[in-house]
């Protein structure tokens, strides 16, 4: 999935279940999958992007999003075009590369 189709899709399932937002740093990719439970089938959206992309927030759409997109933020350095807080584990004054992008 492209991130310009992140909030289209994303919005088909705005009546199921949002489970969770996972985030992977392949080495030269980063990458969210976005999980729901619609009608007791999981489904799973897949993005994958450049680290100097921004990516849209669902946010506003599932509220609980806010979460893992922070999460996602701090810990791998994906940059959303909205995010409500920036740390979640790390100390405000944390200067190092997202932990798990090193």
């Amino acid at each position: 999935m492209r991130l310009d189709d992140i909030r289209k899709e994303v919005k088909r399932y705005e009546n199921s279940h949002f489970s969770a937002i996972s985030a992977l740093n392949d080495g030269k990719r980063l990458g969210l999958t976005y999980h729901f439970l619609d009608n007791r089938k999981a489904v799973d959206l897949r993005a994958t992007f450049d680290e100097k992309q921004v990516v849209p927030s669902i946010a506003d759409i599932f509220p609980s999003a806010s979460l893992y997109e922070t999460e996602a933020h701090e810990m791998f350095g994906v940059k959303f075009d909205k995010l409500e807080r920036s740390k979640l584990f790390l100390s405000d004054d944390w200067k190092k590369k997202p932990p798990l992008r090193e």
